[in-house]
Parts: C-alpha cells; sequence; structure tokens
C-alpha cells in the first residue's frame, strides 16, 4: 500500500476516432467562426465548445504545429510556448493527485489551479505521452518501478502523416509500381507503401521530389534507416 494506490491504472476509454485532415477541417471551422488571425493558440481551441478534438484525442491522432501549418493561408500560426520541463510535468502532476487524492483529470488540473496556484497545463501530458499511459508510467513510478529518465523516454513521437491528395499523386507518377524491383499489384499479393528517399531521420519531408513508390518487400529489405512514410494506426 502507497499514498498513491489511487492512480493505479483502469481500463482505457473508447477513443474518438478521426485523422489528420479531419482535425484541420475542425480547427478551420473554429478560425472561421472565432475569426482568428496571428497566433493560433491549441488550449484557446480546446476551449471552444463545438471542438470535436479536444485535449488528448487531437494530440493522439496529429500534431498541433502540423494542423497549424495546413491553415498558414489563413493568416495563422503557432503560439510559442514556455518549454516545461518532463521532470516539471510529473512533479505537478502528483502534486496535483495528493491535492484532489484520485488519478487527475483536466478539470481537476483546472479546480487545482482555481483554487490553490497556476502549474504545468494537463494538455502537456497528452501532447507528451497520452494520458492513460502517462497514468500508468507515474504509478509505477511511485512504486519504484520507474525512474523519471523512464518516463521521458516513453514520451511518443508523431510524424506528419502523408494526405491521401498526395500518396495518390505520388502512386499515379510512379505508374503504381515499385521503383526499386517493377513489381505492381496486377501480378499478385503485391503492397505498395510510400518511401521517404532521404529519411525523416535525417531531415527528409513528406514532398512529391522525396517520396517514391515501393513494393512491401523492398520496403522491409531496405536500411531500417529508410522506412515506410505511410502507416496506418
Amino acid at each position: 500500500m502507497s499514498e498513491f494506490d489511487f492512480l493505479n491504472p483502469v481500463v482505457a476509454k473508447e477513443r474518438i476516432k478521426g485523422t489528420h485532415e479531419d482535425v484541420v477541417k475542425d480547427v478551420e471551422a473554429y478560425i472561421n467562426t472565432e475569426k482568428v488571425k496571428g497566433k493560433l493558440s491549441q488550449t484557446k481551441y480546446n476551449n471552444w465548445k463545438p471542438a470535436k478534438f479536444k485535449y488528448g484525442v487531437l494530440n493522439r491522432i496529429t500534431r498541433w504545429e502540423s494542423v497549424v501549418e495546413d491553415l498558414q493561408h489563413l493568416g495563422v500560426y503557432v503560439a510559442k510556448k514556455y518549454k516545461v520541463t518532463d521532470k516539471e510535468v510529473i512533479e505537478h502532476y502528483l502534486t496535483v493527485a495528493k491535492y484532489v487524492k484520485k488519478r487527475p483529470t483536466k478539470k481537476d488540473y483546472d479546480k487545482y489551479h482555481a483554487e490553490v496556484k497556476k502549474g504545468p497545463n494537463f494538455t502537456l501530458i497528452t501532447s507528451r505521452w497520452t494520458a492513460s499511459k502517462f497514468h500508468t508510467l507515474v504509478w509505477e513510478y511511485t512504486q519504484g518501478k520507474r525512474t523519471l529518465h523512464d518516463i521521458s523516454a516513453a514520451k511518443q513521437t508523431k510524424r506528419k502523416p502523408i494526405s491521401a491528395r498526395m500518396r495518390a499523386q505520388i502512386l499515379e507518377r510512379d505508374r503504381y509500381t515499385c521503383v526499386k524491383c517493377g513489381a505492381k499489384p496486377i501480378d499478385g499479393d503485391v503492397q505498395l507503401h510510400l518511401n521517404h528517399r532521404l529519411p525523416v531521420s535525417k531531415g527528409g519531408k513528406n514532398s512529391l521530389e522525396n517520396l517514391e513508390t515501393t513494393c512491401q518487400d523492398c520496403n522491409l529489405g531496405m536500411s531500417d534507416k529508410i522506412i515506410s512514410a505511410y502507416q496506418e494506426d
């Protein structure tokens, strides 16, 4: 038994589904409805009542920066935020947890901030780990099974997805044929992937110039530094 027994994780709730494009459309609706110009704050979008992809839901599907990038033509850009360390996020979470005596939610954070003092926002948890994963990691940390380093190392990484339109353009350009071996779906059980010529880890972009069509066998046979850009969650 420990003072943090109330953090013991439970079965996750059913997730709201959506794509990067769905999020972009909803944020665009927010911009047009509220006539937003200049800095586009994720927090303000989250506080917009009609928002469909609030807090961890949006961060699980895509990156806020990627959404804003696709909406630059509307005259908006990402609002810069103070960089809060992982240690600060974890320590504040435990402070709020002790205050409410349970696994804290966004509402609990709001209550704590209103009654006691401000601190790292709950959205930092959902953007770096997802709430359910973070709850479990911190629970294990309080039991001596994890270190602060372990929790930081477990942060999720997100890659901007390739749009359906760009995928179709590349497949059509390459004539639905693997550029490595010439395999085509009509030849049999052939699955086509999109591959970055210059890997994302080396700064490669999702662009017509940097993407090419490969079959699954060629994609898997290449170096692990050259990875498939098209992934289904």
